[in-house]
């Protein structure tokens, strides 16, 4: 029996996409880019007594771009009561068939996935795509196959942009930059490239309503990158973790 208290930090890096898009009308190409989870399809397959093959076979069909919706908190409503202004929606967006590829390694991983995604409102209504990047999320693992999954991950999330952000018309070039930012978080609270805390670069907006070519090419390129930085920042904190003893770390302390 297993009766010691691990403490592991853990960095990830986390990615804010902003998509040219207002809020409301992102949010409903993104809907309907990754329909709901179909939980009662699969609760009537596993009673049949269904096969994984035949779980697979739905996924692929409720899923055609690869990413489900399992539940989705609408933050901004709730807010609002309290006289926010900013719209705001969380997501559990993630795929069970590709889950089970990581599950078979390590169950933990399963508070990972589905992925935890944020969709949320500027000042200009327009909408930004908030998650921790899946690859930097499972390379915390030290394990190859789990860190190909995260990859996977990354790419699939890039398509579902894509999907959800139709291309722009050409821009001229004296419009106003829109920024894509990266954030390394770490165990200690943020570790970033420079002093702010926060890497990043600047694109060229789209067209209201779409997503740039060049946009497009730097969410498809900003996965890998920031790789290396999320990987030197995990091995700097793995150095750091220590099994803990819960005789020591969880006995209360006598007041003097």
């Amino acid at each position: 029996m297993n009766t010691e208290l691990r403490a592991t930090p853990h960095a990830m890096v986390r990615v804010d996409i902003p998509t040219a898009m207002g809020f409301d009308d992102f949010r409903r190409e993104f809907e309907a880019a990754a329909p709901v989870f179909d939980a009662e399809g699969v609760a009537q397959l596993i009673a049949r007594g269904g096969r994984w093959e035949d779980i697979q076979a739905a996924a692929e069909r409720n899923a055609p771009n690869g990413l489900i919706v399992y539940a989705s908190i609408d933050i901004g409503q709730v807010m609002a009561v309290a006289g926010h202004a900013t719209k705001c929606v969380e997501y559990l967006l993630g795929n069970h068939v590709v889950a089970e590829r990581l599950f078979r390694h390590d169950p933990v991983t399963a508070l990972y996935v589905p992925l935890r995604v944020v969709v949320r409102s500027d000042a200009d209504d327009q909408a930004i795509f908030t998650l921790d990047r899946p690859s930097s999320v499972f390379a915390g693992w030290g394990n190859t196959e789990i860190a190909a999954v995260g990859v996977e991950l990354d790419h699939k999330v890039a398509r579902l942009l894509r999907t959800s952000t139709p291309p722009a018309r050409d821009e001229p070039h004296d419009r106003k930059d829109t920024p894509m930012t990266t954030t390394v978080i770490g165990a200690t609270g943020r570790i970033g490239c420079g002093k702010s805390g926060v890497c990043g670069t600047r694109v060229a907006a789209g067209t209201a309503g779409r997503l740039s070519e060049q946009q497009a090419e730097l969410l498809r390129n900003t996965w890998s990158i920031t790789t290396a930085e999320a990987d030197k920042h995990r091995q700097t904190v793995d150095r750091r973790s220590s099994p803990v003893s819960p005789a020591s770390s969880m006995r209360p302390r006598r007041m003097t």
